[in-house]
This record gives structure tokens, C-alpha cells and sequence, in this order.
């Protein structure tokens, strides 16, 4: 992906700086070198807060010109993708990081941020300088969700074991209508069979959302948790009746300790302690709660999950604070599911994200009752009304109901419906009406790899399909699915069909791997540096629409 040899950003970022400004003068002519180009596309794929300043160089070399704001990315490789609809005090972006444990001692799993108009509204602690306590390690200081309580990775002992990160599902991406799925197998192995976000993007002229549905199958407790960004002043507000809230969030058995040091470890069982300032609501049906502090940027969630919950608002340590602040920490969300019969938990959390900016608010959100592994949103923008429709099972056929009680049918992972047609993520195709949409799959087996750098790529796969319109894939994502379960994805620069019934996809991003000609194993030389047996399958994430 071009970050450089692990993923951690913190780490990439001091090795570009210390790059940028003088490698270019020992090249004849100040030619580029594409490594670097690469990785800073890598760069500005991933989510900052534009207030958060490094140390800007005073002395020669002169800084470099700061890269303009990036759209849409994947970073299949380390575990990251990026939405981004809008543009300037309009824009929203998402991301949506499974980063996992290799080459960090940050759990960065299965956590999303989320800025409008440029500045970070939803955040985490990953980019600033660890804290002493190590609460910046724990899955809690991220927004996550928590199963039973226990860190991501659940154990100590887990947690020593590098382990990979989220499987990249589905990544497609157009200007108004974008998809990310991200399946974490190694965050909860022992206590959850799935442990899955599914991130939707929608945009029209003047209105844009996002939508989150984050899928917990085991366990007896989870708890879904929103944090506001670093050195926020801003507070959640909710439309539920809201009373003073327990001294602290951790179990009666654990004692919480203020002065223990990040490597004593003691933050992989106390995180919960760390909540403080709590309030305490139930809710029996969809609720709100908004972000916001004197002025926009903010964010209203609308949430619409299975239901009961238990609604706590708080706050948690904020290295960022303004020291003359009445109300010091960053704000938190918790909304918890607990069982109550003693039976395993099966949670979807869904969130509508409504940015508070320059652009026009939503008039109306709601959700549709469906069958079971299906979600039917209505959402009216400024533009008009829309459905979004998500099988939680895409492959499946799913058949669900609109507002106006007119059947949607489909196959795949996400189907938009405007009054203008259908918009189609995955699958092979939707029908609604007199729309129909359809889409082939682009699937098959790699055979070959090459690391050979062109004008748009910096490598290949040779795979055993005939493509039937090569040029429809460029921008798309190449997802490989080897045989040990790890799913990877990259961008397709360009596709060809060769002869003998093969094809081959020419990358934006390094291969990664080569294949051992004898096992047939795939040899990771850049991150994860992990082995991964065959076969390795592929396929083409994809998003069409009707005429």
C-alpha cells in the first residue's frame, strides 16, 4: 500500500518527513521516485484532523507544498478504507480502519473516524504520542465495539500473538455512492462468530450521509462506543430522559487504578474504569444523539439498532483538553446491549451519520421492518427522498418492502433507490419496479504475480478468467481471498485480456507477495510480511447503476 514496512501512520509520517525536501536534489533532473509518490498517496489516504500540526522544519530543507485533501482509498494491504463524498465545508469522509497487531501496539481494530468539512468530529488517540497509562492502547479509547467488556483480542495473552486484521469484504467506490465491508476474525475468535462493519456513503446535489451497520454475533454484552475528536469541547446531547450514571462502567470485582503504567498492562482490564462523568438512559426504540459544541462541524446520529439499549454519556482522558476548560476530557457514547435470559447476544448497531455543516439537514430518517439479514432505510435529503437497502447475507437473494410497500428484490450488498433508478453494490443485479440493474462477476483464481513498475502501476496479477470488458474495471478493487481466510485488496490501474483464456491486472499499489512457484504459497515481502497458503481466489468489487 505504500505505507511504509508497518502500519502504523505515526511511524510512515517521520519517515516521509525525514525523506521530503532532499532525496529529490540526488536524482539528475529532480525526477520522482515512485516508491515515495506511492507512499504519500498512502499518506493522505488516511484520516487526520487538520488542526493537528507536526513540528514544521525551520531550516533548510524547505517544506514541501502539503498534498491536496484525498478522496476515496483503499489500503487493502494494511486494513483501511477510506470513504469521502462532498467537497470543502461540504465534505464527508469516513474511515474505516482493521489495521490488527502487526507492527503496533495499538489495538486499531475494526475502529472508524469521521470528519466534516475537513475536521475530524469522530476520532481516536492513534495519532498523537502515546499516553503513559496506556489508555490510548485500549479498544475502548477507540469507536468500536466491545464484547463482554474484554479488549479487543480478549486476552493478555492473545494480545502478545501478532495477529492480521480485517479481512477487506467489499471496497467500491464512485463520486456519490460509496461501500466498505471489513471482517475481523481475530478480534473476538473465542467470543464472537462475526464481528463485521459495513460502511455505506450517499450524496446528491445538496445533501450527503453516511450509513454504519456493525454486525456482533456472540457473547452476552456489547457495547458500541462514539468518541468525540481530541481537544473537542463539544458534548452528546440525546432525546432520551437521562439520569446520573454509575461511578464507573467496570464490574464490581475489578478495582480501578489511576497511577498504573502503560506497561504494566493493566489497561487491557481496567478500560472501562477510565469512562467518568457518566449519565444513564434507556431507550425501547430509535433514538438520536448529537455531537456539536459552539459551532459546526458536528454530527447527528440517528439509531436504529436492535433495541433495548442502555445509553451512557461521558468522558475519558483527553491529552488535547484545553487546560482552562470547565468540562476537561473527550466525549463519549456508549450504547449497551446486555442479554437478559442468559442467551448468546446477535447485535446489528445501525447508524445514519448526518453531518452538521454548510449543507442542509435531513428532513426525515427512518427505518423499514424487513426479514432477517436485511436493513431498508428511508432517507429524505435536501434532494429528495431515497432508500438504501443492505443484505447482510449479500449473495443471498433477498426480497424486501419499500415505504410505499412496492418489493425491492436483490442480490447484493447495497441497492440505492431514487426516483431516477437503482444503484447496485455488489451482487448481480436489483429490480424494483420498471428499474432493473444488472452487473457479471469478475471472478476466478491468481496464477502469477509481477513486480514490475509501469507509468500507473507498480505491478500485476495474471488470473485464469477471460475479462468480459476490461476497461469497466480501472478504479475498481481487486480483492484476493487466500486459502488461510485473509482477504487483501488493490486498486486496478488497468486490465487486459491476454491469450490462453487468462487476464492480467495491472496495480496502483506494490503486489505485496510473490507466489512460490513449488508450494504455491504466497510470500508477503511488505506488510504483513505473513505467509498465506493457496489457492488464492480473486474477485472485482463493483457498483453499477440503471439506465
Amino acid at each position: 500500500d505504500g505505507l511504509w514496512r508497518q502500519g502504523n501512520t505515526q511511524a510512515h509520517r517521520r519517515v516521509l518527513g525525514l525523506l521530503d525536501g532532499w532525496i529529490e536534489r540526488l536524482l539528475p533532473g529532480n525526477e520522482p521516485i515512485a516508491l515515495v509518490s506511492l507512499a504519500h498517496r498512502a499518506n493522505a489516504a488516511v484520516l487526520t484532523d487538520s488542526k493537528v500540526a507536526e513540528v514544521q522544519q525551520v531550516a533548510w530543507p524547505a517544506p514541501i507544498r502539503p498534498l491536496d485533501p484525498s478522496g476515496p482509498a483503499l489500503l487493502g494491504g494494511a486494513g483501511l478504507a477510506r470513504l469521502s463524498i462532498g467537497q470543502g465545508a461540504d465534505a464527508l469522509d469516513l474511515e474505516l480502519r482493521g489495521f490488527g497487531d502487526l507492527g503496533s501496539v495499538r489495538h486499531q481494530r475494526l475502529a472508524l473516524r469521521l470528519a466534516v468539512g475537513g475536521r475530524a468530529v469522530l476520532n481516536d488517540l492513534d495519532g498523537h504520542s502515546p499516553l503513559l497509562d496506556g489508555w490510548d492502547r485500549a479498544s475502548a479509547s477507540h469507536n468500536t465495539v466491545l464484547v463482554d467488556g474484554l479488549n479487543q483480542r480478549e486476552a493478555v495473552e492473545l494480545a502478545r500473538i501478532p495477529a492480521p486484521g480485517a479481512d477487506v469484504l467489499f471496497y467500491a467506490a464512485d463520486p456519490d455512492f460509496q461501500v466498505a465491508t471489513l471482517d475481523d476474525r481475530h478480534a473476538y475468535a473465542h467470543s464472537a462468530t462475526r464481528y463485521r462493519e459495513t460502511v455505506v456513503a450517499s450524496a446528491g446535489a445538496k445533501g450527503r450521509y453516511a450509513v454504519s451497520v456493525f454486525e456482533v454475533h456472540g457473547g452476552l454484552q456489547h457495547d458500541w462506543i462514539a468518541h468525540a475528536s481530541v481537544g473537542s469541547v463539544a458534548r452528546w446531547q440525546t432525546n432520551v430522559a437521562m439520569t446520573p450514571g454509575p461511578a464507573s462502567l467496570l464490574p464490581a470485582t475489578i478495582p480501578y487504578l489511576s497511577t498504573t503504567r502503560a506497561e504494566d498492562g493493566r489497561w487491557f482490564v481496567q478500560s472501562l474504569g477510565t469512562f467518568g462523568s457518566l449519565s444513564r438512559g434507556e431507550a425501547e426504540r430509535p433514538i438520536q444523539a448529537v455531537l456539536q459544541g459552539t459551532a459546526p462541524p458536528g454530527v447527528r446520529l440517528h439509531l436504529m439498532g436492535d433495541m433495548p439499549l442502555t445509553v451512557l454519556t461521558g468522558t475519558t482522558p483527553d491529552p488535547d483538553s484545553p487546560p482552562d476548560s470547565d468540562a476537561p476530557g473527550r466525549a463519549a457514547l456508549i450504547l449497551r446491549r446486555v442479554s437478559t435470559d442468559g442467551s448468546t447476544l446477535n447485535t446489528a448497531f445501525i447508524t445514519v451519520y448526518e453531518p452538521i455543516g454548510e449543507a442542509p439537514a435531513l428532513k426525515r430518517v427512518g427505518r423499514i421492518d424487513s426479514p432477517a439479514e436485511t436493513v431498508v432505510l428511508l432517507v429524505e435529503t435536501a434532494d429528495g427522498p431515497e432508500h438504501l437497502a443492505l443484505n447482510l447475507h449479500p449473495g443471498k437473494v433477498q426480497t424486501v418492502q419499500l415505504s410505499d410497500g412496492r418489493p425491492l428484490r436483490t442480490d447484493g450488498l447495497a441497492v440505492r433507490v431514487q426516483d431516477t433508478g437503482l444503484t447496485l453494490a455488489g451482487g448481480t443485479f436489483a429490480e424494483f419496479g420498471k428499474h432493473r440493474v444488472t452487473q457479471t462477476r469478475t471472478s476466478g483464481a491468481i496464477l502469477t504475480v509481477g513486480r514490475e513498475a509501469g507509468p500507473d502501476s507498480r505491478g500485476w496479477f495474471e488470473a485464469n478468467v477471460d475479462l468480459d470488458d476490461p476497461t469497466a474495471l480501472t478504479g475498481r478493487a481487486l480483492l484476493i481471498h487466500h486459502g488461510d481466510g485473509t482477504i487483501h485488496g488493490w486498486t486496478i490501474a488497468k486490465a487486459e485480456n491476454l491469450d490462453r483464456g487468462r487476464c492480467r491486472f495491472f496495480v496502483r499499489e506494490e503486489p505485496g507477495f510473490t507466489i512460490d512457484p513449488d508450494t504455491g504459497a504466497a510470500h508477503y515481502y511488505q506488510f504483513p510480511g505473513a505467509k498465506a497458503p493457496k489457492p488464492h481466489k480473486f474477485r472485482v468489487a463493483k457498483i453499477t447503476r440503471s439506465p
